[in-house]
């Protein structure tokens, strides 16, 4: 009797364990066939996801540059359980054509500006977003402190290897030229005053001086461009007879010579004293704090305030009285007063 109890006990333990042992078999094809599936879902949502390389090529840009523009909110993505970024296909192609165009810039967003700056997009669209930027905030000065940032974040982007020396340079020469498209929009009087714009003479960078540009063109004056690493001694002998009534000159903060400088301000000082020629030094290069003769800038709105307070004491070098701001012409037409200036003389580079 006992056996045969052993027995029966036996045969109902071995039918549990069959039924356990079916039962898992089951939960193991269903969680296979739900990985299938999943892996079938995400094999199809993932052919029309694309990789950030693959998105650069797409759109003939760096991988920084899709990296900078998802975090201005300019293309959308989505990140893996890894953490890598994955961007839709369809917002990659619907951002070709607006780099065709011209992308979004918000005003005073930086990351939107230079997202614009290393994108597929000529000096027109520049231009274009230039002077969105200046309706926004009412005269190139104040435009000019914006970009200002804008330079500053550039570079030190560059010093964290986000941007390539190419990419640095190619954002830079696209400013130049919209800065450039902006300020030939803009119509000054034959007989205004005119500006002579130069470098220092071993610096060779002249985006400080095309942000200058458009500021005195705003104000009235004609600029006159002498070009890069402007010898000195040539510049003396042009400002010694030319008919000239400010010069500007820009050192950025690759001029680190502060002795080369300094000869240099002393050389210019003297001439400009003589013939009552304002003279400005702006830039992050080492210029002398007071030099001799001339005046020390950091903004445009400290050279719009030279500017005035020459015009108001009768200053010959701005009696002429222009204004680009209210003559109707150029940029100015939209009838913004330029009182409220911002980055001059070459300030930020």
């Amino acid at each position: 009797m006992c056996s045969l109890n052993l027995v029966v006990l036996g045969e109902i333990a071995t039918g549990a364990l069959y039924k356990t042992a079916i039962g898992e078999s089951r939960t193991m094809l269903q969680s296979a066939k739900s990985t299938k599936d999943s892996f079938q879902e995400w094999t199809i949502v993932s052919d029309d996801l694309l990789t950030t390389r693959e998105a650069a090529i797409l759109l003939g840009v760096g991988t920084t540059s899709i990296k900078r523009w998802a975090d201005a909110g300019l293309l959308q993505c989505v990140k893996t359980p890894g953490g890598h970024r994955r961007y839709s296909r369809a917002s990659v192609e619907a951002l070709i054509g607006q780099t065709e165009l011209t992308m979004p810039v918000r005003s005073g967003r930086v990351s939107d500006w230079i997202a614009l700056l290393t994108a597929k997009v000529t000096g027109h669209h520049v231009a274009d977003a230039l002077e969105a930027e200046r309706r926004e905030r009412g005269s190139w000065g104040a435009v000019s402190d914006a970009l200002g940032l804008v330079l500053e974040e550039i570079g030190r982007s560059w010093a964290r290897g986000e941007l390539s020396v190419i990419e640095e340079h190619v954002a830079s020469e696209r400013l130049i030229r919209g800065l450039a498209r902006c300020g030939d929009s803009i119509r000054v009087p034959g007989d205004a005053p005119t500006a002579f714009l130069i470098t220092a003479e071993s610096d060779e960078h002249t985006v400080g001086l095309a942000m200058t540009e458009v500021c005195l063109r705003e104000k009235g004056w004609r600029p006159l461009w002498a070009g890069p690493r402007t010898p000195v001694h040539f510049a003396c002998e042009y400002v010694a007879t030319a008919d000239v009534q400010l010069v500007a000159v820009s050192a950025s903060q690759h001029s680190r010579d502060a002795a080369l400088l300094a000869d240099q301000c002393l050389r210019l000082g003297e001439v400009c004293r003589k013939r009552e020629i304002l003279l400005a030094f702006g830039g992050n290069g080492l210029w002398p704090e007071h030099p001799p003769y001339g005046t020390r800038l950091r903004s445009c709105s400290e050279l719009q305030q030279m500017l005035a307070h020459a015009s108001s004491n009768g200053n010959s070098a701005s009696s002429n009285g222009h204004d680009a701001s209210s003559n109707g012409n150029g940029a100015s037409s939209n009838g913004h007063d330029a009182s409220d200036s911002g980055n001059g003389a070459s300030p930020h580079e």
